[in-house]
């Protein structure tokens, strides 16, 4: 039986249930990798594809609600679903494809039914 004191230190920490029978742990949704470098690509052609994969590391089911490659110089694909099922993984692929020279920076959004975006970040070099 565990103290009153280590249930409400769980409890405040999302790992217990309000009913106190058992442990919950609360949706998540990690990514690997956290950031892309593209290095030097020439402006105007695409780099070779890179991928980030999303992995539901929660014991519930995750709705993916939108995924967005910011700026003119990066694009994504997915095979995502709208939701995403407990320990399993889908794929993002961006590609870096350069406007102008000089350093390019963009940001891969997610946001899913968690309520807690998350972030990769994106850079290249347009030659």
């Amino acid at each position: 039986m565990t103290s009153v004191r280590t249930r409400f230190l769980l409890l405040c920490a999302g790992l217990l249930t309000t009913s106190g029978y058992g442990t919950h742990l609360p949706p998540a949704l990690t990514l690997s990798p956290d950031r892309i470098d593209f290095g030097s690509q020439s402006v105007g052609s695409s780099s070779q594809p890179a991928t980030v994969t999303l992995t539901n590391t929660s014991n519930s089911r995750i709705g993916i609600r939108d995924i967005t490659a910011s700026g003119v110089d990066f694009r994504e694909s997915t095979d995502c679903q709208e939701n995403l099922g407990p320990g399993k993984s889908c794929t993002v692929t961006i590609i870096f494809t350069p406007a102008i020279t000089g350093v390019r920076t963009g940001v891969l959004s997610i946001s899913d039914s968690t309520g807690n975006p998350r972030y990769v970040a994106l850079s290249g070099n347009g030659t």
